[in-house]
């Protein structure tokens, strides 16, 4: 056994793998600790390895468990997205639901000079609701409080209506459900033509005008008002979603698509380029030529290259598992994770080389289970959601130290069919952070809430390395990562359970540590906290927990001894 010095720098972190022993979760929670089949894992605070860039937010998908007309969940579920006070948390109205996210259903009539412009109860409300959650401060804000300093804080959110009217593009069906609550999986239909550029560029003009001022003016003259008039409360507007597959829009017809709609977005409503513009949001891996042409300044017209380098680069990253039931197939979403963190090597090469001012956001992140969407699926166990909860702070934790500025949980809200209140239709329920029958968010929820309350950009990540004691032990069960946080200069440390047992857990000289810690007993509530009295923690299957190391002596102590000796 290794032995350090008692003045060191560096944390120890031990690791047990027994079996799991029949006890109260409480009473195992400081438990002293076994003996066989440790880990070390060694966190040097005094090695910071890389400095955060990274905001943890979530994406919002528009659908009928949000509509506050059908869903009596729907409150509640917009109180919870207002108290996770995430940053850039991304609105996408999705084209299942073409009533929720298409202003402009059917083509221009030129013999009645007539349009379809119609801003939909759906469209109009859940859009409402979704940004009164986001960017409006938490119900115990002190109402004292300076102005300027609320200002400061606001929460932004991602526009991203990403489903572009049917009719614009090269077909002669476009039609849709007229039943507002149906998903139609195939309203797309049709590739790109060359009106297409325009058309969809002026659609969303007006659709700009009309969120930003309030009002606009369409094909035939004819003014239309009754917009919610955010004005410079409009931050951020993202251009389509995976518009490789919606669509099959080429590299070269996206970088057009995307000039024309930030230059008609601009003339419209924003002629002093306050916005920034995400553009992309890519559902395929490796997918070079569009980053490498929508990176390249000199593929963009010139007027509007200021958009790409001040503005984001965006994408999606989902993993799996291969059985819905099972949980010890749920570990297999982990192994996928370090493939991913290649791709990104790559991708951050990419934008350092081509735009280096473009930020990366990861806007869509999670997993989704097979066959999600068939009404025949089993019923996910609920340690699921802890798997889940765990895979994104692992996922989060490692792209910081990768420079990838935004990273997004996916989705707020899915959920199985619920005829009872005209809910008729599967909406991933798999891939939710919330509980869509009661409105409350389960461990996917609250280990986001968790990371935001603690980490953010500016932490200073710490060196940690691992010592094996014996041959049969797996560094890879347990995930740990030492950061020096951004507030308040904290030492804290990450502790994500990949495996679907128990691990057992000494932290050497952290007895009095304060613990937060999200697993299967907490369910759909909030994390437990308690002060650890001795040095052993327990982590049930799939656990998250954050280390908020209070009694240990930290450098800048140790410096001042050394000074005073």
């Amino acid at each position: 056994m290794t032995s350090y010095p008692a003045s060191s720098l560096c944390l120890v972190l031990l690791l047990s793998l027994q079996q799991p022993l029949v006890q109260a979760h409480n009473n195992k929670l400081l438990r002293s600790a076994a003996t066989a089949d440790h880990h070390y894992h060694v966190v040097d605070w005094s090695n910071v390895t890389a400095t955060s860039k990274t905001m943890a937010t979530l994406q919002v998908v528009a659908n009928p468990i949000l509509n506050t007309a059908i869903s009596p969940v729907a409150k509640r579920l917009f109180e919870n997205l207002n108290h996770l006070q995430a940053d850039l948390v991304r609105y996408v109205p999705w084209f299942p639901y073409p009533h929720y996210g298409v202003a402009e259903l059917d083509p221009p009539n030129v013999t009645t000079q007539t349009t379809s412009w119609n801003f939909s109860k759906e469209l109009k409300q859940e859009f409402l609701d979704t940004f009164r959650a986001v960017t409006s401060p938490p119900p115990d804000t002190d109402a004292d409080t300076d102005k300027t300093h609320q200002k400061k804080k606001k929460k932004r959110m991602v526009i991203n209506f990403s489903t572009q009217p049917t009719w614009m593009f090269n077909t002669s069906h476009w039609s849709y459900s007229q039943d507002p609550n149906h998903a139609d999986w195939n309203y797309i239909k049709g590739r790109w033509i060359n009106s297409t550029t325009q058309l969809v560029a002026d659609y969303y003009g007006r659709l700009a005008e009309w969120i930003v001022l309030g009002h606009f003016v369409d094909e035939f003259g004819h003014k239309h008002t009754g917009g919610p008039a955010l004005q410079d409360d409009v931050t951020h507007w993202e251009i389509f979603n995976e518009p490789e597959g919606e669509h099959s829009i080429t590299p070269q017809q996206y970088n057009a698509l995307y000039d024309a709609i930030v230059r008609a977005i601009r003339v419209k409503a924003d002629p002093q380029k306050k916005i920034q513009f995400m553009g992309m949001a890519l559902m395929g891996h490796r997918e070079w030529d569009y980053w490498k042409g929508f990176l390249t300044p000199e593929n963009h017209a010139e007027d509007v290259r200021d958009a790409v380098a001040n503005g984001y680069a965006s994408f999606h990253w989902y993993t799996h598992c291969s059985n819905r039931t099972n949980a010890s197939t749920f570990e297999e979403a982990f192994v996928r994770i370090p493939s991913f963190l290649e791709e990104i090597d790559e991708i951050v090469r990419l934008r350092d080389s081509l735009s280096p001012t473009t930020q990366l956001a990861l806007n869509e992140a999670g997993v989704i289970p097979v066959k999600d969407n068939d009404p025949n699926a089993a019923a996910l166990p609920p340690v699921y959601f802890n798997m889940a909860a765990g895979l994104f702070t692992v996922l989060i934790s490692e792209l910081s130290r990768k420079g990838v500025e935004v990273v997004g949980s996916s989705q707020f809200c899915g959920c199985p069919a619920l005829p009872q209140w005209h809910i008729l239709d599967r909406q991933f329920p798999g891939v939710s952070m919330t509980n869509w029958t009661t409105g409350e968010g389960n461990p996917r929820y609250w280990a986001l809430k968790l990371y935001l309350q603690y980490f953010g950009p500016g932490d200073k990540i710490v060196h940690s390395s691992e010592a094996h004691l014996d041959d049969n032990s797996n560094d890879d069960d347990v995930y740990v990562q030492g950061r020096i946080t951004h507030r308040g200069n904290n030492y804290v440390v990450i502790v994500v359970n990949k495996t679907n047992r128990e691990q057992r857990l000494t932290l050497k000289h952290l007895s009095g540590a304060h613990v937060s810690l999200v697993d299967e007993s907490t369910h759909d509530t909030a994390w437990k906290e308690f002060t650890s009295h001795s040095d052993t923690l327990v982590l049930g299957r799939f656990a998250v927990a954050v280390v908020h190391v209070t009694q240990m002596m930290m450098p800048e102590e140790l410096e001042t001894r050394a000074e005073e000796k």
